[in-house]
Order: structure tokens, then sequence, then C-alpha cells
């Protein structure tokens, strides 16, 4: 009875095996061509896991593709499950390499420590506008005729706030102070260290003196552009004509901040760098033109596929956009993602597929592994993944509703096809706007849906129609209708923008939360079926870790070391900053703040004298230190210390202290409150190329 009841349970086990294989088998099927959709994902892992990394990795890892594709090799007839294995292993290590040998390339080392003001002969390479003034990137930087060791062969970005500009190409003498490029403002923020130093720029610092000493010579096409910028701008005046010369040449330093935050607060803060959304249309303009050229010679039209034909000037012509854009890193990812979809259209393939946004993406992380990081990247295949997935489920049915009503229903799926292309757009790059910028724009589905047609419809196509009037002398007439455009998406801006609640502040959450969420995101589009059901649980994963999240005591941040301490009714408190500087800013975004007070101020919860000022919190108070005066008392009786003032005599009351010295060696600080002390969390590399290393403690 035993043995049967044993044989029973086996065979019962047996069959649940053989349904699962069965199950697993049919899967497989299924998703067999989405699989290769997930390289450049685990190139991306790849490329996330050398960045991740506390310390530079040794040199003789950049040979383990090799090793990893030799396993590979060995195990390709061993089961799918090894040679699946072994090719994400690879492309995992692809990606490691790619990173670390573009870090290795990239010669310039990072500035260490500060230089006092001293004269350096430079050449300027790039001039831009600020808010303050003026940015200056130098080359070349010279010392008593000596190239400046300490800068590592970089470049040196100044800030100037008055006197002469001198152009670029010119050879100056400045006398400034250098100072190791800034860390980030808050903790996991926008690390300008990393960016800047994939730019080449090593330091910077400001300019209390400039003479000119030879005049030199921009190159041509930075003269030229140069020259562009100015004639756009005479010919569109204001605010629009800022945004013209951007989307000419790719200069933002124009645009006025109150432009920008309206553009920000109502979601259309895209639209000001030229991305893939411009180089898409001024392709989609060209070939159409091109095509429609072509198709009044019936001789032509009749011989010759004017699609393929129109392909080539239409290359040419987004090649030369994107060199006038700049070239920056941005630039060449959109040009890369058209050129890949012209491709596909010489060989006969489908143009906009997942497949191509792969192998766009592949390239883009091969070329520059840095891309990752960048918002911008993130943002815009975010939105092409989300769309062409979502296209590819309901393209049948919109074919089908087409077929059986005609034109009686083109309008409104015109309208619908809009108004989803908005939604899915807005939606797929929300989680990135939260993590990078704090905030969502609520209402930037509505503004979105009358901006793009504008910028599809009057504002590209005037810019276009500049650049083919450009030999004639008549590209004023192509300025002048973008100008037209621009005021109303300006005037859109601001109305959105003043609508209540048209920003929502999201207070800061984890990298890891995020990457949950791309996972999920990712899960949902790049397989078919039921499969896709499983990014739920991600997406579960990362609302679990930002609900979990404890709220922070305190945030650091900025050259000053301005501390932020949030309370419960949203306003945020600055000590050791004014609440409209940069530093009080960011730390109010990561906040999401809703007001930025000063401490001591009438209607803060703190107690401030000229020696410092104290916090309530539930341990205890928590002491913000200026002076040497406040030591003795906050020493007795405070729960914790910030304090400005070298600890050197024994302080037994706190349970925890920091001090300003240690949060400039570390950077940034995030405070979390942990049993009765705090948890300090910082964003310090020490042991990366382009961070500086830790200054020594004084003895």
């Amino acid at each position: 009875m035993r043995s049967a009841s044993l044989q029973i349970v086996w065979g019962q086990w047996l069959a649940r095996w053989i349904g699962i294989r069965a199950a697993l088998a049919a899967t497989w099927e299924q998703q067999a061509d989405r699989v290769g959709l997930w390289s450049p994902v685990l190139v991306a892992a790849g490329i996330g896991l050398f960045f991740w990394l506390p310390r530079d990795p040794p040199s003789w890892m950049l040979s383990m593709p090799v090793a990893v594709a030799g396993v590979a090799f060995l195990v390709r007839r061993q089961g799918l499950g090894l040679v699946l294995m072994g090719r994400a292993g690879l492309l995992l290590t692809i990606g490691f390499a790619a990173a670390q040998a573009h870090s290795l390339l990239t010669a310039p080392v990072a500035l260490r420590f500060p230089l006092p003001a001293a004269w350096y002969a430079a050449q300027v390479a790039a001039v831009g506008r600020t808010e303050a003034g003026y940015r200056l990137t130098l080359s070349h930087l010279q010392r008593d005729g000596v190239p400046v060791a300490e800068v590592g062969g970089g470049k040196v970005r100044l800030s100037l706030r008055s006197g002469p500009v001198p152009p670029v190409g010119s050879r100056v003498t400045v006398r400034a102070v250098l100072t190791p490029v800034p860390p980030p403002l808050v903790v996991g923020g926008f690390d300008t260290r990393l960016a800047q130093f994939f730019q080449g720029i090593t330091a910077h610092g400001a300019v209390y003196d400039l003479r000119v000493i030879d005049p030199g010579e921009a190159p041509p096409w930075t003269r030229w552009r140069d020259g562009l910028a100015a004639t756009v701008r005479s010919t569109v005046a204001g605010p629009a004509g800022d945004i013209a010369v951007a989307l000419a040449v790719g200069d933002q330093t124009g645009i006025a901040e109150p432009v920008r935050q309206a553009m920000r607060d109502s979601g259309l803060t895209h639209i000001l760098s030229i991305s893939g959304l411009h180089i898409g249309l001024v392709a989609a303009l060209v070939m159409l033109t091109v095509r429609r050229g072509l198709a009044v010679v019936p001789a032509l039209a009749l011989r010759l596929d004017t699609k393929k034909l129109a392909v080539w000037p239409t290359a040419a012509l987004v090649l030369l956009y994107g060199i006038l854009a700049g070239w920056d890193v941005p630039v060449q990812r959109s040009v890369l993602m058209t050129g890949v979809v012209l491709l596909a259209i010489l060989i006969d393939r489908t143009p906009l597929t997942l497949r191509t946004v792969a192998v766009a993406a592949f390239l883009v992380l091969l070329g520059s592994p840095e891309a990752l990081l960048n918002p911008g990247f993130q943002m815009s295949f975010a939105a092409v993944i989300a769309l062409i997935a979502a296209y590819e489920r309901i393209g049948p049915w919109v074919s089908g509703l087409r077929a059986a009503y005609g034109g009686i229903l083109t309008p409104l799926i015109v309208l619908a096809s809009s108004v989803l292309t908005s939604l899915v757009a807005t939606l797929a790059t929300a989680p990135f706007t939260a993590y990078h910028f704090h905030s969502i724009a609520l209402y930037g589905i509505v503004a979105n849906l009358l901006a793009i047609p504008l910028t599809g419809f009057i504002i590209m196509p005037g810019i276009v129609l500049g650049f083919l009037l450009l030999p004639f002398g008549l590209d004023a007439w192509g300025w002048q209708i973008a100008g037209w455009g621009i005021n109303g998406l300006i005037a859109l801006a601001a109305a959105v923008a003043a609508f209540p609640g048209a920003s929502i502040p999201v207070a800061q959450f984890s990298g890891f939360a995020l990457l949950l969420i791309v996972l999920a995101g990712l899960w949902a589009c790049l397989w078919h079926g039921n499969l896709r059901w499983f990014a739920l649980i991600p997406l579960a994963g990362a609302m679990g870790v930002i609900i979990s999240t404890p709220p922070p005591l305190f945030l650091t941040g900025g050259s000053d070391a301005a501390i932020a301490v949030p309370r419960a009714d949203g306003i945020v408190e600055i000590f050791g900053a004014t609440p409209t500087s940069l530093p009080a800013r960011a730390l109010g975004a990561a906040l999401a703040a809703r007001e930025i007070i000063p401490m001591g101020a009438p209607d803060s919860h703190a107690a401030c004298d000229p020696w410092g000022c104290r916090f309530p919190t539930l341990h205890g108070p928590l002491a913000l230190q200026r002076h040497p005066g406040a030591m003795s008392d906050d020493c007795r009786d405070a729960w914790g210390i910030v304090t400005a003032i070298p600890l050197r005599l024994p302080c037994p009351a706190p349970a925890w202290t920091l001090s300003t010295q240690h949060m400039r060696r570390t950077g940034p600080v995030r405070a979390t409150i942990q049993d009765r002390g705090v948890s300090l969390e910082t964003t310090r590399q020490s042991g990366r190329r382009w961070q500086p290393p830790e200054r020594p403690r004084a003895q």
C-alpha cells in the first residue's frame, strides 16, 4: 500500500515536471524572436556595473570578454540554458570592458586639490552665457610657459562675471583660482565630475582678470555657427530668438531661466534640446520634400524607387544638422538612430521596430558607455521603446478600423493616436523625470498634445526652411516662421505652468527603485503574451523600496556644506546658504519642498542665535553650529551636532557629530535616523579617475 502511494506521488511530481517543461518549451517558442532585444540591456548592465564600483578595476579585466567568449564557445552544445548563460555573460563583460576602455582612453585626470590664484596662459575653446555672466572653456593651459600638470592635460571651465568676452580661438592670459570639478549637489544627484571627465574637463574656477594676447581665429565651422546664431537672434527677437538658436545650432545658454522653468513645469523642456524628436522631424520633412519633388517628374517617378532615392539626401542633411547642432552625445545618438531607420528603408525592412531600437542602443552604448547615465539617453530610449511596443499591440486593431470604416473615422483615429502617443511617452519618461528632476508635470500630456503639432508643423519646418534658403540669403523667412511657432510654444508653456498644481514635487528616491521600474518597463515592452504580466513583480518591488525608505533627517550639499532640514508640513529649513542659492534649491527639490525658508526665520521651528541654531527632533535638539561659542552648551545636552568647528575637545553628550570638514571631504551627505544615532550616506568614490582623492585629515 505504501509503495503504491509513493508511486502515485512520484507520478504526480513527474507529470508536473513534464508539464512545466512543456510550458517552458512553449514559452521559449513564443518568445525566441524577442530574446535578441535584451542584448543591449545586458551590455547596459555591464556598463552600469563598471560605474557602480567604488574603485577602478584592474586593467586585466579588459580581457574578460575573450575568456567568457571561450567558455561560451565550449558550452555551445551543452543545452539551451548554458548557451543563454554564456551569451548573457559575454554581453555583460563586453559592456563592462567597453566602459573600462573608454575610461582609460580618456586621458585627463581630475584636479586633486584647489590651486591658489595665479596667472595662466590658455586658448579659448568655447564661450557660453549663464545667468551670472559667461562661462569660458580653456584648453592648453600653461603656467610660466609650462603645461599645468595638475589638470592632467584637460580643459578647464571658468566663470567670468563681467568684462570683455574673448572670442573662441583667441589666446588669453587669466588670473584665476582653479578648483576640482564640484561633486553632486545632493546624494544620488547628477554627477558633474563623471560627466565632465568624459568631456575632457578636469577643473573649474573663477576669473579675476583676463587679457587677450592674440585674438587668433576660431575654426571656420565655429565662426560659421556663431554667425548663424547671431543672424537668428537678429531676426527673431526676445526669448523666442534664444530658443530658435537652441534648435538651430544647439546652444541653449541664452535661454532665460523663467522660460526654462515654465517649460519644465509644463512638461515641454525636452523640446529645448535637439534630440530624436527634432532629428526625426528634420528627416521626415526632408524625405517628404524630396519624394514630392521627384514625383513631379513622371519619368523619374515611374522608373525609380523614390522612397529609397530620398534616403540619401535625407541622410546627408540629417548629418549636417547634427554637426551644426554641436554633435554632442544626445545629437549623435539621435543621428545614429535615424541612420539605422534609413538603412532599414534601403534594405526593405520595417523602419521603426524594437529590433531597430536595439541596434541603435547597442551601437550608442559601445561608442559612448557613459551615455547610459545621461537622463536624455534614458528618457529618449524609454519613450521610443514604449511607443513602438504600444503600437505593436494596437496597430492591427487600428488597421482594422481603417479598413472597416474608411475615411469616416480617420480624424478621430488621428486624434486618438496623438493622445495615445503623448500619454505613452509621458508615462514612459515620468520615472526618469521624477528621479532626476524631482517633479512631474501634471498637465504634460495636454501640453505635449498641443506642442508637438506646433513643433512639427511650424517650428521645425521653419528651421529646415531657414537652412535650405541659407545659400540664397533668404533664410530670414525660415527663422521668422520658426519664431512665430516658438512664441506660441512659450505662451503655451506659460499658460500650462500657471495651472494650479502644474508641477508636482517628488521627493528623491533610491536608484535601486528606479532600476526595478526600468526592469518592469523593459519586461512589459520586450516580451510577448502573458509573460509580460511578470513585470508587476519588479514594479511592486520598486514601490516597496520607495515606501519603506525612511525620510532623511537632513541633507547637505554645495561647496559650503549647506544643510536642509525637512519639516512634516513640507517646508524645508536651510542652514548655511540662502534659500535662493543653487545648493538650497537642489536640496529643496530633493526633499519635495513646497517652500524653502532660512533657519531662524519668523516661522522657523529652530531657535537661532549668532553662534548657530537648534532644530527640535523626536530624539532631542539637533545643533547646527557656526561659532565655537556654541560648543559648550551643545556638548552638554544636544542629541546631535553638525558643526563647522573642528572638534578638538571631548564632547560626550551628543549621540553623534558631523563636521563640515568631513562633508567637504566626502561630498554631499544624506542623514537618516537609525536607533538613537544617524546613518550617513555619501556618494564618495575616491578610487575612480574622475574623483579627486580624499584630503588627509589634519593631525
